[in-house]
């Protein structure tokens, strides 16, 4: 079922992460226009890829719902959250909580009253103590980032609810790679979870130093002593960023600020943010080269180059380590995925200076990429192993481990590579 009109702006407002209002994204009339009127041919291709896809992780439990096959049961003051996340196979050890006033749900929301984020590889779920609606956003291997909603209560309650094309007004544009996606930001807050000014222009991601990270967010776990901006509310109108560790540096306990039994758990995990912060912007990227398989070679080419270059964890920034988290999220991210004949496998941690003990990105086995078109697949990989041959970024023994575990556990790769 497609939802239409108001309501559906809330959706729109989930993937909005920490952004600090309305007026700072990228909403762009021209981008619009020119997604929602596709070039016929290209408007072609893409339905005959759709038609041999199963769609999304979200879509299909949908299907499920609709068709009487399955149901969701509310339960707690959380609701339908919790059978929603097992469904849809989302751990609740990835939650990630946000206090910052910047959703269209920010009436809810605050230091005492925090916004929860879940997540998997391809599923993204925000809860709202009090709010109307879970908010869900799924990377789609056609159509890319796609957004649903579930009520929590009325006519529709346990129902997903596709969103309108309404909500690509605000999450379509520069700060999402010119598709529809994610927008990750920190933001400095006051202390009622009001924003009072950007800890950086640019989105967040893996390659953002830890000093302008998680503003707006709270965040459990220890690390080197470092600034981030976790766990922080400023006092002052226009607000500097902190230099020195302050005192919600190395928290790894947060729960007496807010009243825990309203969640799942008390935890923000520091490791799941630093897995959400790289997967965003890559669902990103990843969705710029689904999109350019239906354009031109020059658009696909580039679109391939930044996804390559993010994959590789090209440019990524040192991290403060050691870092450990305050739930069981790194065991559990660590225990699934495929591993080669030596045990290893691209979703090892490193956590001492960067984040994956392999610089090679696990979304190579999400369902969007394994689901590419015939031709951008190969062009991926053709310039995957050009880019991991030429070695002045990466030591050889770990490119040459990249190499071993790429080629026991992606079906066919062996052969492409010379």
């Amino acid at each position: 079922m497609r939802l239409r009109g108001d309501a559906c702006s809330l959706t729109a407002a989930f993937l909005a992460i920490a952004v600090v209002s309305i007026a700072t994204l990228d909403c762009r009339a021209d981008e619009l226009s020119s997604l929602m009127h596709e070039a016929p041919a290209r408007s072609s291709e893409r339905s005959s890829e759709r038609d041999k896809n199963a769609g999304n992780a979200v879509l299909r439990l949908q299907r499920q719902i609709e068709s009487g096959n399955a149901k969701l049961a509310s339960a707690g003051p959380t609701g339908y959250l919790a059978d929603l996340l097992a469904k849809l196979q989302v751990p609740t050890s990835s939650q990630n909580l946000v206090f910052s006033k910047t959703s269209l749900q920010q009436i809810y929301i605050g230091p005492t009253q925090p916004r929860a984020i879940y997540f998997n590889d391809d599923v993204y779920v925000a809860y709202v103590v009090d709010g109307r609606l879970i908010e869900i956003a799924v990377a789609d291997p056609v159509d890319g980032t796609q957004f649903y909603m579930m009520p929590q209560s009325g006519e529709n309650a346990g129902r997903l609810l596709q969103q309108d094309d309404n909500c690509l007004r605000c999450h379509h544009g520069g700060r999402t790679e010119g598709v529809a996606g994610h927008i990750a930001q920190s933001v400095i807050v006051g202390k009622a979870g009001e924003p009072r000014g950007i800890a950086t222009n640019n989105v967040v991601d893996h390659t953002t130093p830890l000093a302008d990270r998680w503003g707006g967010w709270y965040v459990t776990g220890t690390h080197r002593p470092a600034v981030h901006l976790g766990n922080y509310l400023s006092t002052e109108l226009l607000p500097k960023k902190p230099t020195q560790p302050h005192e919600g540096v190395n928290l790894t306990d947060v729960s007496d600020r807010f009243d825990g039994s309203l969640y799942l758990s008390a935890e923000s995990d520091i490791v799941a943010m630093l897995i959400r912060e790289h997967q965003t912007r890559g669902h990103n990227l990843l969705s710029k080269v689904v999109d350019a398989s239906f354009a031109s070679d020059e658009e696909l080419d580039e679109a391939i180059d930044a996804f390559v270059k993010y994959v590789l964890f090209i440019d990524e920034a040192k991290l403060p380590g050691p870092i450990k988290g305050t739930t069981t999220y790194a065991d559990q991210f660590q225990r699934t995925g495929p591993r080669d004949s030596q045990g290893r496998s691209l979703r090892q941690f490193d956590l001492e200076s960067r984040l994956l003990r392999y610089r090679c990105s696990y979304l190579i086995y999400s369902e969007t990429f394994k689901r590419l078109p015939e031709p951008a697949s190969q062009k991926f990989w053709k310039r995957f192993i050009e880019t991991l041959g030429n070695r002045h970024w990466i030591k050889q023994d770990e490119a040459l481990a990249i190499e071993q575990i790429i080629r026991e556990t992606v079906p066919d790769i062996a052969e492409q590579w010379p």
